[in-house]
């Protein structure tokens, strides 16, 4: 159940910082080139700011600090090497992409050099958490709900539900739920042993996260601003849930469509 706190803790220095990042890299998504709908570039912005708010809102009535959130993040060995690895192998794998070499060879040697990569730096998915609440399903849904209808999504080519489910693992596995363990999970459990804060360490993992999009699909420079936001509220999500969950879920609904 959730409790609020007798007296609000506001971090108000961090708190600027974070408005101030988010307003430049807005800024920056507006005036690029990577969606072309001005109307649509104002909608999605609107939708990340206020998520990124309700996240906010949340800790500082029902929670805590969120530096207490990110120190009681389990220790996972050595998990920022694993970031650093799988920036540079994605880089490489959107270059192949490119290339048109077949995307399938490039995910399962990906996903076979994950797991001894995973092993040596000590690193256990059981050891991230995943336990959510009722509460963070609906926001999720809430916020797939308009970010799906801000005229970014396409028609989906699922023959039946089966075609539909197979493609749901599949990207699971191989796509965001993959994300959302490395870029979330590792850089942030990674970062926290140094003596960055919360606000620092996301900003730096959804940079990261923005630089491994690149030449993927088409991805160039424009697109840089829109996957740092992005990044940045799947972040949030996660330093202020505790958990992957509530991320793969948001991830996963928009990814599909």
């Amino acid at each position: 159940m959730l409790k609020i706190k007798e007296k609000l803790t506001i971090d108000y220095k961090n708190l600027f910082v974070e408005a101030i990042f988010i307003l430049i890299i807005s800024i920056l998504f507006y005036n690029s080139n990577f969606i072309y709908i001005n109307k649509i570039k104002i909608k999605f912005i609107v939708i990340i700011i206020l998520s990124i708010l309700l996240m906010s809102l949340y800790t500082i009535i029902f929670n805590r600090k969120y530096k207490d959130n990110v120190e009681n993040i389990k220790e996972n060995g050595n998990s920022f090497w694993i970031v650093i690895y799988s920036a540079i192998i994605t880089l490489i794998a959107n270059k192949l992409l490119s290339d048109n070499v077949n995307i399938w060879i490039s995910y399962i040697l990906n996903l076979l050099l994950l797991f001894i990569v995973f092993k040596a730096c000590k690193t256990k998915l059981k050891n991230f958490n995943y336990k959510t609440n009722f509460f963070w399903i609906i926001t999720i849904l809430i916020i797939a709900y308009f970010l799906l209808n801000i005229g970014l999504k396409s028609k989906s080519n699922y023959y039946d539900s089966i075609n539909f489910l197979a493609v749901v693992i599949i990207n699971l596995i191989s796509n965001y739920g993959l994300e959302e363990i490395i870029y979330r999970g590792c850089t942030i459990n990674g970062l926290k042993k140094t003596k960055l804060n919360y606000v620092q360490i996301n900003i730096i993992q959804s940079i990261i996260f923005a630089i491994s999009h690149l030449g993927g699909f088409g991805h160039d420079i424009n697109s840089i601003p829109y996957y740092i936001l992005f990044g940045y509220l799947f972040g949030k999500i996660y330093i202020t849930s505790n958990s992957l969950t509530p991320g793969i879920l948001l991830h996963g609904i928009f990814n599909m469509y």
